[in-house]
């Protein structure tokens, strides 16, 4: 943004770039005050000055004061801005300010002063691509070009046409009107020798590629090979890049045989060429099951491999191979890619060998790739893949084998180290942890004496630097998780956190130990500690959207009200400047002329739109809102604005975008997350924020409206959504609700509705609306006499119910262990901060019933508006004496937690104990206090009531 400021200047007047040049410095540095004050300084002693009014602005919008800076948006539109300066400074301000239309307003004032100015229209032009008004932006592209006659402006009406057809719905007929006329446009500027730049060229792929017009493309290809565009030189140089694009254009035709050969010619070039071995895997499947059949003409001259014994020689030969740098000189680093090939070769096509022979081949080649590159970090994961080759009779033969490999290897103390470990990594992927007969302690203790013992190889390391002996450490808690889920004996969860905060203590920059830590301690409700742990991984930018799930999904509900909040600012500020941002991007992007990153930011920003956990954010924001102001009904009416709340059509649209495979996991293939349960856990998640939208928009309708049939169309959805949720609980066999090990700890935790309906709090949200609908209706007919009391009756009965159900849920919760530091579990605490929700909510909904206006002077009004208030008042009473029950056991000290550190025989590791058992306790206090709080402000509003 300093950058887009700095330009903003560079085009004002010299003496209005002087006034406003202090203004602009405190703003580049975050004074956003102070520059706020200078340009009400400015103001005063310039009334008229638009640049600084428009700076004052951009102060308001950083300063989070929307609403004054949108009334200053609209003045500078009023008044017309007239110089590039001015409009400049003023496209900063609505990116900022999220104000695209006012901007669009203004500029299409300027171009209709002055029709001939360029800069007006390129402004013109970027303001409608920002917004996504392709029909608007392809027009203003070819009014300026036919103003300017450069061919960048060409550009722009094609990719604007590019663009129209890509966003439209599939089958649409304009759209391959657009594009062919897109390709007609391109054809002839190749023709007139106007597509003289890389990027054009790339163009005309995508509007070729958009047709599938691969064959086209390839010819396009050898156009540019024939120097047709750009007079002795080719646009695209490189081999590398060249057999690339080949081979994209070639595999949606299904030219095997051609695609074969080109990446026959890429290994040759690049013997460790991974994405070229995959291609050639790919289409020699093809070519074996089709037992050679013609593709069609022949496009890539060369030899390609027909039959298993081809693929057996050409992979064999690629081992003699050399990697050469760009001069052409050969390296001597032995390769990786043609050992990998050989267990490809074994993965991909046993199915086709007769004689069986070539299964037999993969533990042999599997101890030799590991006896070659078992020194390097990326072995196991280079290896795991395969690991399934291995039968089951020979995993224990082969972990063997490896490990008298590593004994005669004759390696340096650091290499044996990897080695050693790379062996327990793959006997982990083998499933020898996963046999039931395995010792787990055992191999649990032999994995941490391995740990010790390498812990002195790294002592001269610096800090930042990661230890050597880490893995084992955090090979040694994945065992000691598994022996918890195995036994359910909690003291295995707490080794295994105090082993990784005694190798965080070596290692203070290993993402894996922190994101480990925090699963596990948010797994037994530690909040506090579970921050700690997350803080220090510093999440930011992009990471908001995939990785911030690990821990915001425990944060609120484990009671850290506080941090929460900050958290989920932080993301939403995320999202926000996101938003921002991205139009500036795109501008950059068409001013010079990278046509292909035009679709990347506007796929990244319509990504980011549709995002899950952007929506995830904004909807638990509004919940922790109404926790901190439940004592006041005004306040919960104004901040509950459901517009940053996703619509039920939106909700349809969402796209995940976390990180599942963010930690190392080692587990056997088999417990490896699959396509069905990444749909899953999606669906789980949606499943749960509608069912959370949903309650919200019913928090909305109780604070605003009293209209029967939007509470029963209401009603009906939260228990539709609620038994969507709970029937695909009960019938996926993945989903473990009572901690998150749903596939393993590496994985996301599943959905809460397993919790919500065992403690009924649907029960209650809904007999709340229920409530609040027939009050409104009394509200409505005015009953008198016998009537009233009949329908006051009927009412307290009704509030009674609704507390019942919260009285219930209560007995459920106070039979649970609170007062036990060693058995408190993520559900324990998690079924408290719903408790305390929904009886704000129910709190909120009594509120309802009560008149808000003072009792009138009639005699019949006046009763009613007596019995309503006598009802509210009546369960008021009752959910106090509830939410007081429950501060009170939540009020009473906890026992310390003991832990001991002695059976890992590490150094210091007692006093790592004494501290991560403070840390424990200190947590689960934070939680309590931190209920007690949102319950002594539940109780104070419903005594103020």
């Amino acid at each position: 943004m300093a950058a887009r400021l700095g330009k903003a200047a560079a085009t004002a007047d010299s003496v209005t770039e002087r006034r406003i040049k202090p203004i602009l410095e405190c703003l580049d540095q975050g004074l956003v005050t102070e520059a706020l004050k200078q340009a009400n300084q400015l103001l005063k002693k310039n009334e008229g000055m638009l640049s600084a009014k428009i700076l004052k602005g951009l102060a308001l919008s950083r300063l989070e004061r929307a609403a004054e800076a949108h009334a200053i948006i609209k003045e500078v539109v009023a008044e017309q801005p007239t110089t590039l300066g001015e409009i400049s400074l003023l496209t900063a301000l609505c990116q900022d300010a999220d104000a695209m239309d006012d901007l669009t307003t203004a500029i299409e004032a300027a171009v209709a002063r002055d029709p001939n100015n360029e800069e007006y229209h390129e402004h013109l032009f970027i303001s409608y691509a920002k917004r996504g008004e392709r029909k608007r932006q392809q027009q203003e592209a070819m009014a300026l070009y036919k103003l300017s006659k450069h061919t960048v402006h060409h550009l722009w009406a094609i990719v604007s046409m590019y663009l129209q057809a890509d966003e439209a719905p599939e089958g649409d007929a304009s759209s391959r009107m657009l594009l062919t006329l897109a390709e007609r446009l391109l054809e002839k500027a190749g023709q007139e020798h106007k597509l003289d730049t890389l990027e054009a060229l790339q163009l005309y792929f995508m509007v070729l590629e958009k047709q599938q017009k691969y064959a086209d493309c390839l010819k396009l290809l050898d156009d540019d090979a024939a120097c047709r565009f750009q007079a002795g030189k080719p646009l695209v140089t490189l081999r590398s890049d060249i057999y690339r694009l080949k081979l994209k254009f070639l595999q949606p035709m299904r030219q095997w045989q051609d695609i074969n050969a080109l990446a026959t010619a890429m290994i040759k070039a690049d013997p460790d060429n991974w994405d070229a071995y995959q291609a050639y895997f790919d289409s020699v499947e093809h070519i074996i099951a089709s037992n050679d059949a013609p593709c069609g003409e022949r496009r890539v001259p060369g030899d390609y491999s027909k039959s298993l014994d081809d693929v057996r020689a050409f992979i064999a030969s690629t081992q003699a191979m050399k990697q050469t740098d760009r001069l052409g000189a050969e390296q001597n680093a032995q390769l990786r890619g043609p050992y990998l090939a050989r267990l490809e070769v074994v993965k991909r096509l046993a199915k086709s060998d007769p004689s069986g022979s070539l299964e037999k081949e993969a533990v042999p080649h599997l101890l030799d790739y590991f006896g070659r590159f078992g020194t390097k970090g990326c072995c196991f994961y280079d290896m795991k893949p395969y690991m399934a080759l291995v039968p089951p009779s020979q995993r224990l033969q082969l972990v063997k084998e490896m490990r008298e490999v590593v004994a005669n290897s004759g390696a340096d103390a650091k290499k044996t180290l990897q080695q050693y470990v790379c062996v327990e990594q793959l006997r982990r992927s083998l499933g020898v942890h996963d046999d039931p007969s395995s010792n787990l302690p055992e191999i649990a203790d032999e994995i941490i004496v391995r740990y010790r013992e390498s812990l002195p190889l790294g002592k001269d390391l610096k800090h930042s630097e990661i230890q050597y002996a880490d893995p084992y450490a955090i090979l040694a808690a994945h065992v000691l998780v598994d022996l918890f889920v195995r036994t359910g004996v909690r003291s295995h969860l707490f080794k295994a956190i105090v082993l990784l905060e005694r190798a965080s203590e070596s290692s203070a920059h290993n993402m894996q130990l922190r994101i480990l830590l925090v699963k596990l301690y948010s797994a037994i409700g530690a909040v506090g500690p579970a921050l700690d742990a997350w803080q220090k991984l510093d999440v930011k930018q992009i990471q908001h959207d995939s990785l911030s799930y690990i821990f915001a999904d425990f944060e609120m509900t484990l009671g850290s009200y506080e941090s929460a909040e900050e958290q989920l600012h932080s993301a939403k500020r995320f999202f926000a400047s996101a938003r921002r941002d991205m139009p500036g991007y795109l501008s950059d992007a068409y001013k010079y002329g990278s046509f292909g990153k035009v679709k990347e930011f506007t796929l990244f920003q319509n990504k980011l739109q549709r995002s899950l956990q952007n929506a995830w954010v904004n909807t638990q924001q509004l919940f922790l809102r109404v926790l901190h102001q439940v004592k006041h009904v005004k306040d919960c009416k104004e901040l509950l604005d459901l517009r940053s709340v996703p619509t039920p059509a939106m909700l349809d649209n969402l796209s995940d975008h976390r990180d599942f495979f963010v930690m190392d996991c080692f587990d056997h293939h088999s417990r490896d997350l699959s396509a069905v349960h990444k749909a899953y856990l999606t669906s789980t998640r949606v499943q749960w924020l509608r069912f959370r939208t949903t309650s919200l928009r019913a928090l909305h309708a109780v604070l605003h409206s009293h209209k029967a049939e939007e509470f029963a169309a209401l009603r009906k959805e939260l228990a539709e959504t609620h038994a969507e949720g709970v029937k695909a609980l009960l019938e996926s066999d993945a989903a473990v609700p009572d901690f998150p090990f749903i596939f393993g700890i590496a994985y996301p935790r599943g959905s809460m509705f397993a919790l919500y309906h065992k403690f009924g709090y649907l029960r209650a949200l809904d007999l709340t609306l229920e409530l609040v609908s027939a009050a409104a209706a009394v509200a409505e007919s005015k009953p008198k006499g016998s009537d009233l009391q009949t329908a006051s009756a009927a009412l307290r009965e009704q509030a009674g119910r609704v507390v019942g159900v919260l009285k219930e849920s209560l007995q459920l919760i106070l039979a649970q262990p609170l007062s036990d530091t060693g058995a408190l579990t993520t559900t324990i605490l998690e079924s408290i901060h719903f408790w305390i929700e929904t009886a704000a909510f129910v709190s909120l909904g009594l509120r309802a019933v009560i008149p808000s206006e003072p009792a009138p002077e009639s005699k019949p009004a006046r009763q009613l508006h007596a019995a309503l208030t006598g009802v509210g008042h009546g369960a008021y009473e009752e959910l106090a004496a509830l939410s007081a029950q429950l501060r009170a056991k939540l009020s009473e000290p906890i026992p310390a937690v003991q832990l001991d550190g002695s059976a890992l025989n590490l150094e210091n590791v007692e006093a790592t104990a004494e501290r991560v058992a403070a840390r424990l306790h200190k947590g689960y206090a934070t939680s309590y206090e931190s209920f007690c709080v949102v319950l002594t402000s539940l109780e104070a509003g419903l005594s103020k009531a």
